[in-house]
């Protein structure tokens, strides 16, 4: 199961995620924020990750594809609130696809609001 919240607050998408962000949830996550960047052309989006427990190859491929939807708008996806276990998961794909990664949604915030 996963729940995705979203926020638009000074330019900025914040999605807050509860679940699993697996291969058999990525279609809600997908669904739900991938037409709301596109429709509206969002360029920042802080994606919080405190609340996900569980998050495999699949929901890596959601959050890449929504970083680049992000630097085609001439902005960027940041991630915050990864647990130890959870930052195991990203490490491979920092490399091919680079993201920007946050402690909190507040340190998000700061590192969008300098660019």
């Amino acid at each position: 199961m996963l729940n995705v919240e979203m926020e638009f607050n000074k330019g900025i998408l914040f999605i807050r995620l509860e679940g699993e962000l697996i291969s058999r949830t990525v279609n809600v996550f997908e669904e739900k924020v991938l037409p709301t960047v596109l429709t509206n052309g969002i360029k920042y989006v802080v994606i919080n990750m405190d609340k996900v427990f569980l998050l495999d190859e699949e929901g890596m491929k959601a959050i890449s594809n929504l970083n680049e939807i992000t630097t085609n708008n001439d902005g960027r996806t940041t991630i915050c609130s990864l647990s130890n276990t959870l930052r195991e998961s990203t490490l491979e794909y920092k490399g091919t696809n680079p993201f920007y990664e946050a402690e909190d949604e507040l340190s998000a915030l700061r590192g969008v609001m300098k660019i």
